[in-house]
């Protein structure tokens, strides 16, 4: 009888570095567990270690992880198809069946470009069920959140592959609820959330800690990136042991072999309360190391809004105590009751320290929490969970993949790649940064949901009317699929720019939703004569949330 083939696309495994590699193998041993077929496939330039490890097929090109300008992105596209050719071929050979999964384990666009061609080249019944996974931060700019420039190459690949045959069975997925609607609109496509691939070896969910020879606690700084982060850590280490003579540190460097120890940075830490740890480390001593720690730091930038953090993972299925970003994925699973933790305002020295400081003088509580939800955290985003999930999905009927919207979430109307598409009629152009006017006494927005819709739908719009001395109110009809729902009424006295309106169950219960605004005596600024715009204004549209009422 054939096994069930597990392929997984390691974009990233290239070296021995806990992180990637313990995935890897994660993700290898569940598909054991189950009795599946797992190949595993890493770049070509993998160092031949990663072997002594886990049995990998060497034939991933470098070119498909290149950090690429949009422009120039673009220019590459159409060729890209010979970079993941040596693969594909590799995995023909091995035969596929609509019962296989491929795990893409980033969604990288040079990867993605052709995959629209490959999966129709299949017979039906031999097109295996593919998994994307996005991160969230390649398609976001990390200082205001908006849509990068990148993020447009993504909406061209997403709206290549909805045309060919066999889409049904690409899925694409995210790990952070917070980007189900982002990446659903950005790609016009339903979108999945996924637990985390983690792996945790051996070590149990609530390990003995060893002894810290000076009695105090031993706190964990990881270090993800060489050059401004590597320096913030070092500098929160100094911070931290200037005010704690107990404690302990331990610092995993960015930098290879024997360089880290030359460097200025680390140089300055004491030797016998700083432990420096290479990158390259086997995955049990990786990961034994993270189980070393009472504490676990990640002194993460603003990126850490959209994506999520697999030593975040590790260290709340160790049962550590951690200090995050406030406002990130890793905060909200804090409050979700998956982890016990403080958060920090900024990454800076100062606010990192002083949040390390809360959670030792708060020690007993959030030690006792972090201990109790350790098992739920491993339960909770596993390579087991997770290649569960993935069978789940692949074993039924695909659902409807081609929606633009996701109920719980809000649309800014005031950036173009992510809400223009919503906009069917009578609207203006978008005003980056402002929003989008309607034009004439009629607009209307469609949307195509991702179900289930098991109940009303609250919309919340925040609008600005257009209202002056002598236009000074507004009258606006709202329907929802043709039904009549209610009248919007704005006054130039006391302009309230939140409203609101509930479709009653049924409605949209396809998902199928339309809204019409009917603007009684829109207002042209150059009949007020004010400025040249001929416009007819009725409101400005800047953000709409459709929520999902119980």
């Amino acid at each position: 009888m054939r096994q069930r083939r597990l392929i997984v696309l390691g974009f990233r495994l290239h070296y021995v570095a806990g992180h990637h590699l313990n995935e890897a193998l994660g993700l290898y041993r569940a598909a054991l567990a189950l009795g599946m077929a797992p190949t595993v496939y890493a770049m070509t330039k993998a160092v031949p270690a990663v072997t002594e490890h886990l049995p990998v097929e060497r034939l991933l090109p470098y070119d498909l992880i290149e950090e690429i300008p949009a422009e120039q992105l673009l220019e590459r596209l159409p060729f890209s198809s010979t970079s993941l050719e040596a693969a594909w071929q590799h995995i023909l050979q091995g035969g596929l069946s609509g019962e296989d999964i491929v795990l893409f384990t980033y969604g990288l666009p040079m990867a993605l470009y052709d995959l629209a061609d490959r999966i129709n080249s299949l017979p039906p019944q031999s097109r295996p069920a593919v998994f994307i996974r996005f991160l969230g931060g390649e398609f976001r700019n990390a200082d205001n959140g908006d849509f990068c420039k990148e993020a447009a190459v993504q909406r061209l690949i997403a709206d290549r592959l909805a045309r060919a045959a066999g889409q049904e069975r690409v899925f694409y997925t995210v790990n952070n609820e917070r980007e189900l609607g982002s990446l659903t609109r950005l790609c016009r496509r339903r979108v999945f959330l996924m637990p985390l691939h983690k792996y945790y070896g051996p070590v149990p969910a609530r390990p003995p800690r060893p002894a810290n020879p000076a009695g105090g606690r031993t706190i964990y700084i990881h270090v993800p990136a060489a050059g401004p982060m590597e320096r913030l850590a070092c500098e929160v280490a100094e911070a931290v042991l200037a005010g704690n003579s107990e404690v302990r540190l331990i610092l995993k460097s960015c930098l290879y072999g024997q360089r880290q120890m030359d460097d200025a940075h680390y140089a300055r830490l004491p030797a016998d309360r700083v432990r420096v740890v290479l990158s390259e480390q086997t995955p049990e001593d990786y990961l034994a190391m993270v189980a070393s720690a009472d504490m676990v730091v990640m002194p993460y930038s603003s990126r850490y809004r959209f994506v999520t953090s697999g030593v975040f993972c590790e260290a709340a299925a160790f049962g550590a105590v951690v200090v995050v970003p406030a406002d990130s994925w890793m905060a909200h699973q804090i409050a979700g009751g998956l982890a016990s933790g403080v958060g920090f305002a900024t990454p800076t020295v100062k606010d990192i320290s002083v949040a390390i400081e809360k959670a030792l003088a708060d020690w007993s509580e959030l030690e006792e929490a972090a201990r109790h939800r350790a098992p739920l955290a491993r339960s909770r985003h596993s390579c087991a969970a997770s290649l569960a999930r993935m069978l789940e999905l692949a074993d039924v009927p695909p659902p409807l993949m081609q929606v633009d919207s996701a109920v719980n979430d809000t649309i800014d109307f005031t950036t173009y790649l992510g809400s223009r598409s919503f906009l069917h009629s009578g609207w203006s152009q978008t005003e980056k940064g402002f929003g989008v006017w309607s034009d004439g006494d009629q607009a209307t927005l469609v949307f195509n949901l991702a179900g289930p819709i098991n109940g009303p739908i609250k919309v919340e719009a925040d609008v600005l009317p257009f209202l002056t001395d002598r236009h000074r109110q507004l009258s606006v009809a709202v329907a929802a699929n043709g039904a009549a729902i209610c009248s919007w009424e704005f006054r130039q006295e006391s302009v309230e720019t939140i409203r609101s309106v509930l479709i009653p169950t049924g409605v949209a219960g396809n998902g199928a939703l339309r809204l019409d605004f009917a603007f009684a005596k829109p207002a042209s600024p150059a009949e007020l004569g004010l400025s040249p715009d001929t416009r007819h204004l009725g409101f400005a549209l800047k953000s709409l949330r459709l929520g999902q009422t119980v």
